[in-house]
């Protein structure tokens, strides 16, 4: 590889020219056949094999592009064929696509920063950073609407791909739907289990060793028990306890370890970890702020672990519960498939809930055209029926100006659903928030040399879960009956009975209020969010000292806010609150 600046490699050249450059330690595969050129860039990509079969016999650019994107793993695809370039990244958007203009050129990144270095134009974006700050996440049309956390560098949504023709103009295309779920159960589990089996042989492929975050629950069970049939002896498995006593996630997870005899079964103390909060002021340069800027010493160490057994790579169960998210406007299809299903899920869900049958209902109801439930979704008075998240909240120390800008935002957005059954498209969101988060955790973890593989957020895995009929994958009588189904003869029998879910809520709660006056400090000192008219310090003082003990999304909203401001200090070389002003939380 030849140095280019100092500060990148060229990764790719085509015609004797740099194409592709980078600092990138992954798989990088070029292919040049004649007037065509195919890349992969990912630290889980296509073989050199599998893109040799995808150029071959392939007429067009945009074809090959077809072909490249739907191989398996996680990557980014490139491809030239002398008139037009096309870049994609992944459905979820772990591997993302960022544009800018570079001295009069189009150029196509896969973080927004360098980009913004190279345009010249490192200002922060007010507008994306306030829907940012929306709990539990902006809503999908506000998160994928262009804006980037620069104002130099657009975003392109995950399923699209930026197209680049020879006067330099940029478009954006959508290449991948979402399926229909209107496949029975009984014939799609063998689908999503070999999908699954493909995810993490991919993430395991040439590795003699690897890691596995496993709580005992279904997600982390199936890829434990699918990595340990990859690498056997070289499975790793990483539990961590919880300081909450109703956790069971280490008993669970033992009865997983007692089938793979040859693995090693890490049990990790809440006390031998740093806490989640825990040198939050350390400066953690990433792509975006999101919750891997506030947890980088806890993170930093369990990931710690993991190489320091021989692993490169940490599978993680992240996406599962957003891709078998069960949003109950899938009712209101199994209602017209069939009518005493959808019965006995509607009054299911009212006993677990505990709720009146009319209120689920309401819920389970169509929430009416996507682009009128948006105009309406930040309201005070938002519809009880949902496309995405059943509330969306604005903290209420935003500027006037920042959220008469995001009602503005959600009114106006020219936007459709990603599928247009309303429980099709709120998986997709929750797998794409989830998506956001992940991808700047790949970053922090790439630092010490440590690749994180998220399997539940390949496309194929994707397909094979959304495919399933709503009212089949999803049931208040039986807990995710699809991963039953799929991992029978696979996962330990007891796991797959398992309806608890350990939470950690109780350490959560206790960082929040030990780490109270650094985030009064962060926030009233001279908060670069209150620089760019975002929030209003005074007003978001009281929340914060209520932080570790409002609970639900007021704790929620104030870490967000925390989480932003420290990236927006980072960003911008703006010092942390150190000393005595942390202590007192005093301007």
């Amino acid at each position: 590889m030849n140095q280019v600046s100092g500060l990148v490699d060229v990764l790719v050249y085509r015609r004797g020219i740099p194409w592709i450059v980078g600092n990138h330690t992954g798989t990088v595969v070029a292919m040049h056949v004649g007037r065509m050129s195919a890349v992969v860039v990912g630290s889980f990509a296509p073989s050199e094999q599998q893109v040799r079969q995808a150029v071959n016999g392939v007429s067009s650019g945009e074809a090959l592009m077809k072909h490249l994107v739907c191989l398996p793993g996680c990557f980014h695809a490139i491809v030239a064929d002398g008139s037009r370039v096309w870049v994609a990244g992944d459905v979820a958007g772990i591997r993302a696509v960022f544009a800018a203009e570079v001295a009069g050129h189009q150029v196509l990144g896969d973080h927004a920063r360098p980009l913004a270095e190279a345009a010249g134009d490192v200002r922060l974006d007010s507008h994306y950073l306030a829907r940012y700050l929306i709990g539990p996440a902006p809503p999908l049309a506000l998160a994928e609407s262009g804006h980037a956390p620069y104002t130099s560098v657009v975003s392109v949504p995950p399923g699209c791909w930026a197209q680049l023709d020879n006067q330099g103009q940029r478009t954006v295309e959508t290449w991948w739907v979402p399926p229909d779920d209107d496949l029975p159960l009984g014939d799609a589990a063998g689908e999503f289990t070999e999908a699954l089996r493909q995810a993490v042989e991919i993430r395991t492929a040439g590795e003699t060793a690897a890691a596995c975050e496993l709580s005992g629950g279904m997600d982390s069970s199936a890829l434990s028990a699918l990595a340990y049939r990859a690498v056997g002896a070289g499975l790793l498995n990483l539990t961590r306890t919880s300081a909450d006593p109703s956790n069971d996630d280490v008993a669970w997870a033992r009865l997983v370890a007692t089938a793979q005899p040859a693995a090693q079964h890490l049990v990790v103390d809440v006390g031998d970890l740093p806490g989640p909060l825990d040198g939050i002021g350390e400066p953690l340069a990433l792509d975006a702020p999101g919750s891997a800027v506030t947890a980088g010493r806890m993170s930093a160490a369990w990931w710690r672990l993991a190489t320091s057994h021989g692993s490169r790579v940490l599978l993680s169960g992240k996406g599962g519960d957003e891709v078998m998210h069960g949003a109950v406007p899938y009712l209101h299809l199994a209602r017209q498939r069939d009518r005493a299903t959808a019965r006995r899920h509607r009054k299911g869900w009212a006993a677990l809930w505990g709720a009146p049958l009319r209120e689920v209902r309401a819920h389970a109801s169509h929430p009416g055209p996507y682009q009128a439930w948006l105009a309406r979704t930040l309201q005070p008075s938002a519809p009880v029926a949902s496309w995405e998240a059943r509330r969306f909240t604005m903290p209420n120390w935003l500027t006037h100006a920042a959220a008469g800008a995001l009602l503005d935002a959600a009114a106006s957005a020219e936007a459709a659903p990603l599928h247009d059954r309303p429980h099709q498209h709120a998986a997709l969101a929750a797998v794409r928030a989830m998506a956001r988060t992940t991808r700047l955790h790949t970053d922090a973890a790439a630092i010490g040399g440590l690749r994180l593989g998220f399997p539940y957020a390949d496309r194929q895995v994707i397909e094979a879960v959304l495919s399933v009929r709503g009212e089949q994958r999803v049931s208040p009588a039986e807990y995710r009956p699809l991963m039953r189904a799929a991992m029978r003869g696979i996962v330990v029998p007891q796991v797959l009975t398992r309806r608890t879910k350990g939470g950690y809520s109780v350490d959560v709660d206790a960082a929040l209020r030990r780490h109270r006056n650094t985030a009064l400090a962060l926030l009233t000192h001279n908060p670069v969010l209150a620089d760019l008219r975002v929030i209003d310090p005074p007003a978001a003082r009281a929340a914060v000292e209520r932080w570790g003990s409002a609970g639900g999304m007021a704790d929620v909203l104030v870490s967000r806010t925390v989480a932003a401001e420290l990236w927006a200090r980072t960003a911008t070389g703006t010092p942390v609150p150190t000393g005595e002003l942390a202590t007192s939380g005093r301007a």
